[in-house]
Formats: structure tokens, sequence, C-alpha cells
């Protein structure tokens, strides 16, 4: 089997950018919650905002927002399971989403994080690009798992849906580490 590169998702899989934009709004993640459709991506819609108003005080908060990202409980154990599997042919691969100092942000959060001389971290809006043969993408966004997945010759990568309250796989979203070593054992047994 040839080398195999694992690419992981920042938010909501490392850092928990909900939470802390929620906080921004007034809202704790339980109150959300209860507003939300389980499974549903799109945590504008039951706050009843328009993408602008959501993004207003995270734009207004800049680098700071990003640098101050709660990691997730299972941050550690879930990099450690990486490396168990690939070494250091791992790398974060983020979207951007244009906010003001998204991109320092996460880069300094990640060196943080990780080790202040770690420096694979990959930001674009366009993740599928690298997908390859002999690739995985751990992501909680069902339609970036689509697409790093495709249905061409380009994107041939495998995708590993990371369990959240805001994709299909809701019901396990609190023991998320479960179904990705459950994942990394089919693929490698395959």
């Amino acid at each position: 089997m040839p080398p195999i590169r694992v690419f992981v998702d920042l938010d909501e899989v490392l850092e928990d950018f909900t939470g802390a934009a929620l906080r921004l709004h007034g809202y704790t993640r339980e109150s959300f919650e209860k507003l939300r459709t389980p499974g549903v991506y799109d945590i504008t819609k039951p706050l009843k905002m328009t993408l602008e108003e959501f993004n207003k005080p995270i734009n207004e908060m800049g680098e700071a927002f990003w640098l101050g990202l709660a990691p997730l409980p299972w941050h550690r154990e879930l990099v450690n399971l990486v490396e168990r599997w690939v070494k250091k042919e791992w790398y974060i691969l983020t979207s951007t989403m244009d906010y003001v100092g998204e991109e320092s942000g996460k880069k300094k959060w990640c060196k943080r994080l990780l080790g202040r001389n770690f420096d694979r971290i990959i930001i674009t809006k366009h993740k599928h690009v690298m997908s390859m043969p002999s690739s995985i993408l751990i992501d909680d966004n069902p339609t970036n798992i689509y697409n790093w997945e495709g249905d061409d010759d380009y994107n041939t990568g495998e995708g590993f849906l990371f369990p959240s309250w805001g994709n299909g796989l809701y019901k396990v979203a609190d023991h998320p580490l479960d179904t990705i070593r459950r994942n990394f054992h089919e693929y490698f047994a395959g």
C-alpha cells in the first residue's frame, strides 16, 4: 500500500468554533442545540440570523477570536490516533471563511497547540484539490467529504465524516473518536 496522507479539519474537529461563536451571540451550545434540528450543518438558520449578522462580532474580534478558541476534549487523542496510523504524514486542512485575522489566528492557534515548529497547516477554500489516492480527510462537513471523494478521476481520496451535531452522525457526536477509530481499522484492513 502506498504511503497514506491524512488531512484533519480544524473547526469543530480540533477546536470549538461553534461554542465560541455562539457565546458572542449570547447562546450556550446547550441552548443552541435545542433550536437546531440535529444533523443540519448551517448554524445561522436556527439563530434566525443572516451570515453577515453572525459574522459581525467574529470579525470585530479579529485574530483574538481565533486565538481564544478552546480545543475540543478529544483533540490530543485524535492527533495521537492519526500519528499512530501515519506517523508524521498528516496535515491540518482548514477552510477559510474570510474572517478578519482568521488565517494568522488559525496558524498561531495550531502552533500553540501542536508546538511552535508545527508547519503542516493548509488553509484554503478548495480542500478537494488535495484529494488524491491514498489520502484521507477527517472533516465534520458532509459537503467537504463528498467533494473529497468525488465522482471523477481527480478526487479519489477517502473521507471520514467526523461525528457532530451538525451532520448525519449526530447520534454518536458525544463519542466521535469511536467512529474515527473504526474508520481507520476498516480502511487499513481493507
